[in-house]
C-alpha cells in the first residue's frame, strides 16, 4: 500500500455511512475475488438488473439535495447511487464488502467534446487486477479499457477511491498503479460468452 496517498474523506461518504453503516470501511486488506464464470455472471446479473430498474436521475430531482450519495432506488438515482445499489445487492448475494470500492472519476462525452464531467463507479478487486461496473457501459470492463478513448466517451482519469483499510485514497499521478496495470485476462472473453448466453435464452 505504499503507493497510495491518503485523501480527505468525502463528506457525502460520511453523511451515507452515517445513514448507512453497512457501507462503513471494513477496515481489513481488499478481499480479491477469483473472478469465475459463475463470479462474472453474478456481476452482470447485478449490473443490468440495476441499470434496468433504477434509472438515471439527478440527487435534487429524486431528494432534494444536491450530491446527496445513497443507492439507488425505482425512483432513480445518480451515478454514485447506481453503483452503491450494486455493492448493495452483490452484498445481499453474499460478497464480502472488503471486495469492492467507490472510484470517483472525470471524464468527457467524446474525444472532441471538452466538457468533463464528474463520474463514480462501483469497483471489484478481483485476482486480475480491478474490474468496473460502470452505468455508462453495457458490461463490466476492466479498469485499463476505460482509460482508453472510445467514440462517444474519452477516457477516465481516475481520482480518488474507497479503501477496505478504512479512509480513501488517490489514485491521480499513477498512484495505485498496481491495481490498474494488471488487465483482468479473461474478462473481455467472459462478457462475450455471458452474453450469448443470456441472449441464446430467448
Amino acid at each position: 500500500m505504499s503507493d497510495y496517498v491518503n485523501v480527505p474523506t468525502p463528506a457525502a461518504w460520511r453523511d451515507l455511512c452515517e445513514r448507512h453503516p453497512e457501507f462503513r470501511l471494513p477496515e481489513s486488506e481488499p478481499l480479491r475475488v477469483g473472478l469465475t464464470a459463475e463470479r462474472h455472471a453474478e456481476l452482470c446479473e447485478i449490473h443490468h438488473e440495476v441499470d434496468a430498474t433504477c434509472p438515471w436521475n439527478h440527487d435534487f430531482m429524486v431528494h432534494g439535495a444536491m450530491d446527496y450519495w445513497t443507492p439507488a432506488t425505482p425512483k432513480g438515482g445518480d451515478c454514485e447511487d447506481l453503483a452503491l445499489a450494486k455493492q448493495k445487492a452483490a452484498v445481499a448475494r453474499g460478497w464480502d464488502p472488503a471486495s469492492f470500492a467507490l472510484v470517483l472519476c472525470r471524464g468527457r462525452n467524446g474525444r472532441f467534446d471538452e466538457t468533463e464531467f464528474d463520474h463514480a463507479v462501483l469497483a471489484v478487486f478481483t485476482n486480475g487486477g480491478l474490474v468496473v461496473l460502470d452505468n455508462r457501459m453495457r458490461m463490466p470492463a476492466a479498469m485499463p479499457d476505460l482509460t482508453r478513448d472510445l467514440s462517444y466517451l474519452s477516457g477516465y482519469r481516475w481520482l480518488v477511491r474507497s479503501d477496505p483499510t478504512g479512509g480513501w485514497v488517490s489514485l491521480a499521478e499513477g498512484r495505485g498503479s498496481e491495481e490498474t496495470a494488471d488487465m483482468h485476462p479473461e474478462i473481455r472473453a467472459l462478457n462475450a460468452a455471458w452474453l450469448k448466453q443470456k441472449y441464446s435464452r430467448h
